[in-house]
C-alpha cells in the first residue's frame, strides 16, 4: 500500500518561495488500499491537491480526521471527487462522531458557497469500530486521544508487513499531559513509521509550552524510546522556511544517529506499507 503526503504544513497554509521544496499545504496524508480504495488522513489543503489526481469514479475513499481545526479540514470543500456522481466518501467515526459533522457543515453556502445538496458523491458517517472496516483488505487501524486543545485523535494504520503511526497536533509532555506519555510511548512502540507533529524547535519551548504542538527534542526521544525504524517530521510551522525545516532535520539526524531514520515531511513523499 502506498502512502503519499499531500500536505505538511501546520496552522496556516504558507504558499511562497520560502516553502517550495517542503510544501505549503496544510495536513493530508493518503494510503491506497487497493484501485478503488483510498484511506485519508486529513483534510487539510492537501486534501484539494490530492482531488486534483484523484482516480475516475467509482471510487470509495475512507476519512479519518485528527480533529476539526480549520487547517485539517479546509481542503475539503474544494475536494474535486465530492463533485462526482459514483463517489463514496466516508468519514470513520468511531472516535469521535461530531469530527466528521463539524468538517461537514463548512457546506453551509456562508462558510463555502456550496450546500450539501450540491454534492453529487455519495457521503456518509460510519460509527462501526474503525478497526473493523477495512480488515477484510488486511488492514488494522486503532486510534489514541493526544495531547491538543479540543478533541484530537492519532491513528495506527497496520498494513500487510509495516505499521505507521500518524500523531499530528501532539504535545508531548512527560508530567502535565491529559494523556500519559507512557500511553502515547505504547502507541508508537515498534512502528515502522513515525509521522508525528515536530512544528517547535527547542529554544520557542519557554513561549511555546502549552500550545499544543510538540518541541523536536521530546519527538526524537518518543522514536528512540518507541524503536520505531523511522521518524517523519509533520506539521512544520506555517512560517519556517524550507531553509529552517533542512536544519531541524538535520539536527534531528543528529540526535537520533544510527538508532532511527529520520527525515521532514514533504509534498510528494511515498513510501510503502
Amino acid at each position: 500500500m502506498k502512502v503519499q503526503i499531500w500536505g505538511t504544513r501546520g496552522s496556516l497554509p504558507a504558499p511562497g518561495p520560502h516553502t517550495v521544496r517542503y510544501g505549503g499545504n496544510t495536513s493530508c496524508i493518503t494510503i491506497s488500499i487497493d484501485d478503488s480504495t483510498t484511506l485519508v488522513l486529513d483534510a487539510g489543503t492537501g486534501l484539494a491537491a490530492m482531488g486534483l489526481e484523484a482516480p475516475p469514479p467509482p471510487h470509495t475513499y475512507y476519512l479519518l480526521l485528527s480533529h476539526p481545526h480549520w487547517d485539517h479540514i479546509q481542503g475539503l470543500p474544494l475536494f474535486a471527487p465530492l463533485m462526482c456522481p459514483g463517489n463514496h466518501i466516508v468519514f470513520l467515526t468511531e472516535p469521535a462522531p461530531e469530527i466528521g459533522q463539524q468538517a461537514m457543515s463548512q457546506f453551509d453556502g456562508l462558510h463555502f458557497p456550496l450546500c450539501h445538496d450540491d454534492i453529487e458523491a455519495d457521503v456518509r458517517l460510519d460509527a462501526r469500530q474503525i478497526g473493523e472496516v477495512l480488515s477484510g483488505c488486511g488492514v488494522s487501524i486503532s486510534w489514541q486521544r493526544l495531547n491538543h486543545t479540543g478533541t484530537c485523535f492519532g491513528y495506527r494504520v497496520q498494513g500487510p508487513t509495516r505499521s505507521l503511526v500518524y500523531m499530528t497536533d501532539n504535545e508531548l509532555d512527560e508530567v502535565t499531559g491529559d494523556v500519559s506519555y507512557d500511553t502515547l510511548l505504547a502507541f508508537c512502540r515498534d512502528a515502522d513509521v513515525l509521522i508525528h507533529d515536530s512544528q517547535y524547535m527547542d529554544d520557542e519551548r519557554p513561549f511555546r509550552t502549552g500550545w499544543g504542538h510538540s518541541f523536536l527534542s521530546d519527538v526524537c526521544r518518543l522514536a528512540r524510546r518507541a524503536q520505531v525504524g523511522e521518524l517523519i517530521l509533520f506539521h512544520h510551522d506555517y512560517r519556517r522556511s524550507d531553509a529552517e525545516i533542512d536544519a531541524m532535520n538535520a539536527a534531528a539526524c543528529a540526535t537520533l544517529g544510527n538508532d532511527v531514520g529520520c527525515a521532514a515531511a514533504c509534498e510528494g513523499m511515498t513510501f510503502e506499507i
